[in-house]
């Protein structure tokens, strides 16, 4: 299950889905809701970094060499990626599916994102 959560929330994941869904909706005639995603996507982005630079939050030192990463820590770009394009994908579902599937959207995006 930790695996699972762990593809979920990884920034390619986002990525291909950031694309994804907003060529599905340029396609489709969906311009705004286009242009939502987009706005939304590359403003958490922006936000990330304002905020990191805000709360200047420095990395836990990891001396076993497997992983580097550079920058501040908080708050974390996978987390706040994965929270803006699953709470998008579930305002997408309930403008978009019918009635009945907006609780289930709203749900699981809930649950993704927890």
């Amino acid at each position: 299950m930790t695996r699972l959560i762990e593809i979920l929330i990884s920034l390619a994941i986002v990525a291909a889905l950031f694309l994804a869904v907003a060529v599905v909706l340029w396609r489709q005639q969906r311009r705004m809701l286009a242009t939502g995603w987009l706005v939304a996507m590359a403003g958490n982005g922006a936000l990330t970094k304002i905020l990191k630079n805000v709360f200047e939050r420095v990395r836990p030192e990891h001396l076993h060499g497997i992983a580097q990463a550079d920058g501040y820590s908080f708050p974390s770009g996978h987390s706040s990626a994965s929270m803006v394009a699953y709470a998008m994908l579930a305002y997408l579902a309930t403008r978009l599916l019918p009635r009945a599937w907006h609780l289930p959207a709203v749900v699981a995006a809930g649950l993704l994102i927890f």
